[in-house]
């Protein structure tokens, strides 16, 4: 009874039903008055004999309900058929729908459904898919995920476990060399089970956010002061567009926009060889400032450029497993903080020229 198929067969045939019925009584009503009238008619003309206009009366009924049983009888028949017809196209797209679902909820996210004729189950049928397909590609960038924690955590602690056997067999002598690559890989562990916390505190919403005025070149100069130290040691070359002093001022959370400058600092100085440069800039928009981090590394080609915000999303692989690499989730956290702030976040690059990455956060008013 609450299949769709069983209740669109009852509304078909309960139309049928009522029609029919409703026809009968009105034709039996209705036409025994106009055939009398011109039974009465015709009979004026050639006298009035009473046995044969009850005798005509009552052959006309007959035949008018005979008719409407027959013709009642067919409509039904034909009612039916079509009822299964109808119903059976429409609820099996919607029984497809549903074996489809159960087999993603049990992990087979290749599952896809056939578009059917009718338009509305077509479009449900593809937003389906679509579903199916993010589905797939999130099942696909977890598995990833899994993998690369798995070596992110295997090479510090292996590093760790080997030091200190060294140390508690003897084999190392206790030098402050072997305590900073101890002391080195501990950090690295605990960089990446930060950026796992803020990027659950993000997603879930629960980030806290202080906004306050700041003014943009106070913020880069702080910024440029932490992170010297980095690119003095590769020899890459740092610095602000004189620009920015005519920056105006912003509203933002101070520690929130350091850490997404921080973070894009890091991927730029990350792929940007010895004596190449990293420029930033801040320039002022309509409504607020645009922030720039330009470097001319190595760029990313237009097939990983669409998905550098996705979390767990990595554009090569194979240069980001080294001791310096990230975890892939810090442009996905640098991109929720920006928008948090009311602020959007975008990104330029072309391979062999370099990255542009741009965010914007609204005016101090």
């Amino acid at each position: 009874m609450n299949s769709l198929r069983t209740r669109l067969l009852i509304s078909y045939l309960s139309i049928i039903v009522v029609g029919v019925f409703t026809l009968f009584i009105a034709a039996s009503l209705i036409s025994s008055t106009f055939f009398q009238a011109d039974i009465r008619s015709i009979l004026a003309e050639k006298g009035n004999n009473a046995a044969s206009i009850e005798s005509l009366n009552s052959a006309f009924n007959n035949g008018v309900r005979n008719s409407l049983i027959i013709a009642a009888f067919a409509s039904l028949i034909t009612a039916l058929v079509i009822s299964l017809v109808m119903s059976s196209r429409l609820s099996q797209p919607l029984r497809a729908l549903g074996i489809a679902a159960t087999r993603i909820a049990s992990g087979k996210y290749s599952e896809r459904v056939r578009a059917p004729a009718i338009k509305e189950m077509s479009d449900l049928a593809y937003c389906f898919n679509q579903m199916a397909e993010t589905l797939q590609e999130n099942e696909s960038r977890r598995r990833e995920l899994i993998a690369d924690l798995a070596h992110e955590l295997r090479t510090p602690l292996t590093a760790i476990e080997g030091h200190m056997e060294g140390l508690i067999d003897g084999v190392l002598e206790p030098t402050p060399v072997t305590f900073g690559i101890v002391q080195r890989e501990a950090r690295r562990l605990h960089r990446l089970s930060e950026e796992l916390s803020e990027l659950s505190r993000v997603e879930s919403g629960m980030l806290k956010l202080n906004l306050e005025k700041q003014l943009p070149l106070e913020v880069l100069n702080e910024v440029i002061a932490k992170v010297s130290p980095q690119f003095e040691f590769k020899g890459v070359r740092l610095e602000i567009d004189p620009a920015a002093a005519k920056a105006s001022a912003i509203k933002g959370d101070r520690d929130r926009i350091e850490q997404v400058l921080i973070n894009l600092l890091s991927n730029a100085l990350r792929y940007t060889e010895k004596d190449g440069y990293v420029k930033l800039h801040a320039n002022n928009m309509s409504d607020g400032v645009e922030f720039k981090v330009e470097d001319n590394g190595g760029g990313i080609s237009q097939e990983h450029l669409k998905h550098v915000f996705e979390r767990f999303y990595r554009a090569d692989k194979s240069r980001s497993r080294g001791a310096s690499s990230g975890s892939g989730i810090g442009l996905t956290i640098a991109k929720y903080l920006i928008q948090a702030q009311g602020g959007d976040i975008w990104i330029e690059s072309e391979p062999g020229k370099g990255t542009t990455v741009h965010f914007s956060l609204l005016r101090w008013q």
